[in-house]
């Protein structure tokens, strides 16, 4: 899964620490959304914080859609290779952290590419942290 139990507990902390913010996720079956909303209204959060959205299509309209993110925040095992060059493209910056294999260094290889390794972490603490700094601090 793409989403690991490290990650998303990871998610619910920076939702703790970012007044008003949301995590924006692709509608995924409803089993796996409810199980989602379950684990965000059990850390004390509105589970309206989780926000779900289908599939957008042509392109051009999913790139528009996306512009209204502040941020993105890259998955792990299976980190963003489409979904990263589409963040770009829509000039929203996104999180990753450096893994072991290909799949999981994409978007580190996108990051550096357009110069913004200060995007890329080596650890679950410098994610956390960067997210919370970015998204507290859209200035920077």
């Amino acid at each position: 899964a793409r989403i690991t139990p490290e990650l998303f507990a990871v998610w619910l902390r920076i939702l703790k620490r970012v007044p008003n913010s949301v995590i924006w996720l692709y509608k995924h079956p409803k089993a796996a959304v409810l199980r989602l909303k379950l684990q965000v209204t059990r850390a004390g959060l509105d589970e309206d914080r989780l926000v779900f959205s289908p599939p957008c299509s042509p392109k051009l309209e999913h790139l528009k859609r996306v512009t209204l993110a502040d941020l993105c925040l890259d998955t792990l095992v299976y980190n963003g290779h489409t979904t990263a060059s589409d963040m770009l493209w829509a000039g929203v910056p996104f999180i990753t952290m450096s893994g072991q294999n290909w799949p999981s260094l994409v978007a580190t290889a996108l990051a550096h590419t357009v110069e913004m390794p200060e995007m890329v972490v080596k650890s679950l603490a410098q994610y956390e942290e960067l997210a919370v700094k970015l998204a507290t601090k859209p200035s920077l």
